[in-house]
């Protein structure tokens, strides 16, 4: 059963949540947020410290948000302050759901799941080897492999939108809605 559920925590509690996702496989990207960078890479990280394995001198804690996706689950992070975090998690359930957010769960159940595609910036071809699009002035980074002659190549995210219209008696709507990042995918362009 598809759940949301947030809470505030450090850097410990944010470690602990993606540690428990990651031990059931449940994430597979990780975009890091800063001022001056923005980051799409695989999910992985050294258990026990909040950096990345791929890059070990990056910390998690020296970007502002984030947000580790995958076909499971979702977790999401902003920083409040000196060492704190909102963190909260989008989960499809199949027991999937980080322990200290035990409480604050709140179950999908009545919401309409509606899967979508978005096209990420950018185009691939053979010839250039690189992710780019005209209008920004470097080349793009996206954590999948293209295989060799395919042609033009576009990524597509998928993600998963849970809606739920509520009308009261008085005639006043109200909507709840959560969406979630699911996967990338590679489509012919």
């Amino acid at each position: 059963m598809a759940k949301a559920g947030s809470l505030r925590g450090d850097a410990d509690a944010l470690r602990n949540a993606l540690e428990e996702l990651n031990e059931v496989k449940a994430l597979r990207y990780v975009l890091l947020e800063r001022v001056d960078r923005i980051r799409l890479a695989l999910f992985s990280f050294t258990l026990g410290t909040n950096r990345l394995a791929e890059n070990p001198d990056e910390n998690f804690t020296e970007w502002e948000e984030g947000r580790a996706f995958g076909p499971l689950a979702e977790l999401r992070w902003s920083k409040l302050g000196e060492g704190n975090y909102h963190i909260c998690c989008l989960s499809d359930g199949y027991g999937v759901f980080p322990s200290g957010m035990s409480g604050s769960e709140v179950e999908l159940s009545q919401h309409c799941r509606a899967e979508q595609e978005h096209y990420l910036w950018g185009v691939f071809e053979d010839d250039s080897k690189a992710w780019y699009d005209e209008r920004i002035p470097q080349f793009l980074a996206y954590p999948l492999e293209v295989p060799r002659g395919r042609g033009r190549m576009r990524v597509v995210l998928r993600t998963v939108e849970y809606l739920r219209l509520t009308v009261a008696k008085d005639g006043t709507n109200s909507e709840d809605r959560f969406v979630r990042w699911q996967d990338l995918a590679l489509k012919e362009a």
